[in-house]
Formats: C-alpha cells, structure tokens, sequence
C-alpha cells in the first residue's frame, strides 16, 4: 500500500524530468496530449523561411552562420523556440542551409574544374597525357663525356690546333678530310672572288689578286668542341654562291640555267620542291618539338659547287647525300630542339636499306644575322666560349665610394661559360657528327634553330651511311649531277 502511493505521487516529478521530444513515453503512461483543434495547427505553422540567393556576398552569408540564429534570426528568443517544441522547423532550416552550403559548393567546383581542364594537358588515345620536353630529350647522364674548347683568342675564336688534333677528335665518328688542309687548318686551295663580292671574310685570311679587281680566300676550319666534336668552317661559300642557293627558294620553277645551276640551256627544269620538315622524329617528339621554318628540297645538277665542296670537306661520294636543303626562317619563326640522326626504330624499316644512319649534319649560313638578335644554332649540352659577366652595379659603387679604392685598378672581368651557340654568317659551315661511325645516334648533339628576330637561310647536307636514293623533286638523281660536280672540282683546285 506504501509503495502504491508512493509511485502516484512520484509520477508528476517523473513526467517533469521528461524532455519534451518523448512524446511516444507519455501514452504509455496512460497519458496523452489534449487535443488540438486543426485550425490552431495551421495557425502556429510558420511557411518555411525563404531560401536567400546564392549570389548574395560571403561575407554577410558567414556572418549569419557566425551568428547561430539561421537565416534572417539572430536573437536568442527565436534560437530557443526552434530548439524547444519547433525542433521539426530547426531541422528544416538546417536543411536549407545544407542546400545553400552544397550549391555553392557546386558552384566552386564547378569553376574549379573548368578552369583546371582548360590548363590540363591533352591526353593521346590512351588516355594518358602527352610526353613533356623532358620526357623526349631526357637530360644527358652524368657520366657523359662533353670536352669544350679550353682556350679562345680575344675574338672568342678557338686557340690554335693542329691537324692530329682534328684526327683524334673525329675517331669515331664520319671525320673531315684532312688532307684538304695544311698544318695551319687553313685549306690548300684558293678561290678567287671578285671585290665587289658581298661577302666579308671572316677570318682575315684574304689575299689581293694581282690585278682586276680579284681577291684569293681559303677555307678556315675552327674546331669549337672537342667531345663530341663541332667544327665551324669560314669561308666555305663564296657571296655570289650564297646568293643564288638562296635565291632557288624565290621561285620553285626555273626556266634557265645559269652557270651556277647547271643544267642544259634554255631547259625549264624544276630545281627545287618545298617539302614538310624532313628531319627524322618518333610521334613523341612530333608533339614537343617546333618547326615553323620552311624547307625547299633541291635538285642534285642545281647545286654541283655545294656538292663538289662537301665531297671535299669530308672526302664522301655524292651518292651518299641526302637531297640538298634550303631553309627558311621569317622573323620570329623556329626549330625546337631535335635530333638528326635516324631514330632505331625507323632504321629497321625502310631507311635501313636507303642510306642507313645519318652520320654528319653540314649547315652553310647564307646570311649575316647581328649578335643578340637570335637565329642562331644552339647545342644544349655543349659549352661555348666563357663570356664576360656584366658587374655595371659593383662599378658605379666603386666611383660613389671615391677614395683609395676609386684609385686602384678594376679587378679582372668573371667569365662564365654558356651553352655553345653559332651565329650565322654568309658563306660559313657548321658541321657536326650526329652519330657514330657505327650507326648508333649520339644524344649530345641534340640542338635547334633559335627564334629569328631578321630573315635566316641556310643551306644543309645530310650524309648517310650508305648510297642514298633521292625522292623529291621527282626525278632526282645524283648520277645526273656527277659531271658538272667533276667540273666544279676542277675549277675550285680540288683535282
């Protein structure tokens, strides 16, 4: 009976200590809500608040949330009665914010991922991304052997060498015809120019005719790296010579010879054909590397003084040589780095049994370009002559300090060596070795033509490993140039 008594009076404290979202317990107990009247419901139902638009500004969209009273709330009566018996409303209003949080949200990724797939690289077709520069022209190992040219002159030219010098630095590669040369490294023949020739020699080593306006020049070879060797040969063309290669490339079709050209009088002939960029590269290397040149393939009996020249250089039959090239380069056009040697994979194919590798790369500029205004031939792992570093700030503190120390003698300029790079100029050679004697490529070599700020033309010669059998322009054919290279050689001394 006590303990009857005692579970009703308890009761009333029990329902007290109840929270209010139990509504489920209190049935139980044998307790329910009075009724409501169903107008009273829809009179205390509030319309869910309106969502604010997603453009209004960060800054007063955070300062709600920081606020803690939800949208358009801020006091602390309205946060208690969401919280107390309007707890369905405040997990409404939640949601709203949920929904305003993930738009934007939304929104952000959305800009995000456009603007991330706008600068995301362009993927093959199997759906990986593109090789990059690094990845095609890999960085030289560290063993590699690279020798540059110890010793320069005042005029950056290199020092002195003599012609087993040139013996040894060739031994495993295609090599120059040392013979062609006396224990000077200047040529053993003379060429005679007129004076009027515009062609300025630019190695000093001219000598006056004897009379009738003619001069005498010889070949000057200069050896500008050692390992891999680079050599660079003034003096190689003559003006009137450059002249007319670069005019071959003004008009694709020539109507008559001339005494340059060769050719059977008053025969139309076509002496050159402009083609895509013929230097060999693998479908990686197509996507990194530039070319926005412009190249003409020339007929063999259009350029005998070219071909009887190179036969000398390098002592090699004509049969062996790549169809003669003429390159041009308008302002602001290019070679990105390449290699000229034959890729392995394409020498298993039908290169192997046309020519084989390409074993020597001879370039002949046809026009001056001025130092700094690019166009020149750059080797990327290959060192030039040690340049002088500007130190124009050090200077004027020296004059502001005054005293003593403006008395005395400037220390000796710092030199720093940069990556070897040729500037073109009219008549002279640039021959390098892109691979061995054996046929495989050396990676050394790798080089490119730098963006020209003035018209560049060069001329250029591929020899191969084997005879080669021209393509282009169709038709050509060493064989029909063999006579006049015979008379061009004859003419120059060679024979």
């Amino acid at each position: 009976m006590t303990a009857s008594i005692f579970a009703i009076l308890s009761l009333p404290l029990l329902l007290l200590l109840l929270p209010p979202s139990t509504p489920a317990v209190r049935p139980c107990l044998g307790f329910r809500d009075p009724p409501r009247p169903p107008s009273s419901r829809r009179t205390t139902r509030r319309p869910p608040p309106t969502r604010p638009a997603i453009a209004s500004s960060s800054s007063s969209s955070s300062s709600r949330f920081a606020a803690g009273g939800g949208f358009g709330s801020s006091s602390a009566p309205k946060r208690k009665e969401s919280v107390g018996r309007g707890g369905r409303r405040r997990r409404r209003d939640d949601g709203h914010k949920f929904l305003e949080e993930l738009s934007i949200k939304e929104e952000r990724s959305s800009s995000s991922s456009s603007s991330s797939s706008s600068s995301s690289p362009r993927l093959d077709r199997f759906g990986l991304p593109p090789p990059t520069e690094e990845d095609v022209f890999p960085p030289l190992s560290r063993d590699s052997i690279r020798v540059p040219v110890d010793d320069y002159d005042d005029n950056d030219r290199p020092s002195f060498f003599d012609r087993d010098d040139v013996v040894l630095a060739t031994a495993r590669h295609l090599g120059v015809n040392i013979a062609a040369f006396d224990d000077t490294m200047h040529s053993v023949h003379e060429e005679e120019e007129d004076d009027d020739d515009d062609h300025d020699d630019h190695d000093g080593e001219e000598e006056k005719g004897g009379g009738g306006g003619r001069r005498r020049r010889r070949w000057s070879l200069r050896m500008i790296h050692v390992d891999p060797p680079v050599f660079r040969i003034d003096n190689f063309l003559s003006g009137r010579e450059c002249e007319y290669l670069a005019s071959l490339v003004d008009d694709d079709i020539v109507t008559s010879s001339s005494s340059l050209g060769g050719g059977e009088e008053g025969r139309p002939a076509r002496k050159v054909q402009r083609m895509p960029s013929p230097t060999f590269s693998s479908s990686y290397a197509s996507v990194v590397s530039r070319r926005t040149s412009t190249t003409w393939f020339c007929r063999y009996d259009a350029v005998p003084a070219l071909l009887a020249k190179v036969r000398r250089l390098l002592d090699v039959d004509v049969g062996r040589m790549e169809e003669p090239q003429v390159v041009r380069y308008r302002p602001g056009e290019e070679f990105s780095w390449h290699y000229d040697a034959v890729p392995r994979t394409t020498l298993s194919g039908s290169s192997r049994r046309n020519g084989g590798q390409r074993l020597a790369t001879l370039l002949v500029y046809l026009n001056d370009l001025e130092e700094g205004r690019g166009g020149g031939t750059a080797f990327r792992d290959l060192e030039g002559p040690p340049k002088e570093e500007e130190e124009e700030e050090e200077e004027e503190e020296v004059a502001e300090e005054g005293g003593d120390r403006a008395d005395e003698s400037p220390p000796p300029p710092r030199r720093r060596r940069g990556r070897l790079v040729v500037t073109p100029r009219m008549g002279t050679a640039l021959l390098f070795f892109p691979a061995y004697n054996d046929g495989s490529p050396d990676p050394r070599t790798l080089h490119r033509g730098e963006t020209a700020m003035d018209d560049k033309t060069i001329a250029q010669v591929w020899i191969h490993e084997d005879e080669y059998r021209a393509g282009v322009p169709e038709g050509n054919r060493q064989s029909d140039a063999m006579d006049m290279v015979e008379n061009e050689s004859r003419r120059l001394g060679f024979l």
